[in-house]
């Protein structure tokens, strides 16, 4: 009797709809992106804390940090300099021509994986060259399959506004020092 329910149960047509849906499910688990951010900061939603100064910075003001502006003059004591550097990890050609021949590959099983590194420095200097600075840096990794997986540009993205919101939380963190940097100028 037990056995007639095992065989009742692990039907053919079961078994060939079964098992493509668990690799691909199993396969899916692994392809979401890994985010590491140094240092260690706890995260600010919203801060009201805004420094201002004579910014120096070429880019995209999405990934400046919000609780620094540039005065609305152009005359302050304080100057502040943003800078990042971005840098993607290398492909592995070999396992990506590996996979062509990988019958697993269909059913979503990673190729390969990307990478990408985010360094951001941010200074803000007062007079005398009293200077404080703060850096961050994320990395983001993700798998990549025939069906899923970042582009770098996604990943890119992620990794900057990362190191945006980690100088963000070092500068509330420190805002004493730097109203104080800002009262004496």
């Amino acid at each position: 009797m037990f056995c007639d329910f095992v065989r009742r149960r692990n039907t053919p047509a079961k078994s060939a709809i079964g098992m493509p849906l668990a690799f691909l499910g199993l396969s899916a688990i692994g392809c979401s992106p890994t985010l590491v951010v140094q240092p260690d900061v706890a995260k600010v939603e919203k801060s009201d804390f805004v420094i201002e100064g004579r910014l120096r910075y070429e880019g995209n003001r999405e990934y400046l940090p919000r609780t620094i502006a540039e005065t609305a003059s152009g005359e302050s004591a304080l100057d502040i300099e943003y800078s990042y550097d971005v840098s993607y990890g290398a492909r592995n050609s070999a396992r990506e021509i590996a996979a062509l021949f990988n019958p697993l590959t269909i059913l979503g099983f990673p190729i390969d994986e990307d990478s990408v590194l985010v360094v951001g420095e941010l200074k803000i200097i007062g007079k005398n060259e009293n200077t404080r600075t703060y850096s961050a840096k994320s990395g983001v990794r993700s798998a990549r399959g025939l069906f899923a997986g970042g582009t770098l540009s996604e990943l890119r993205r992620s990794g900057l506004i990362a190191v945006r919101n980690n100088l963000e939380a070092q500068l509330a963190r420190d805002r004493e020092a730097l109203m104080l940097l800002a009262k004496n100028h």
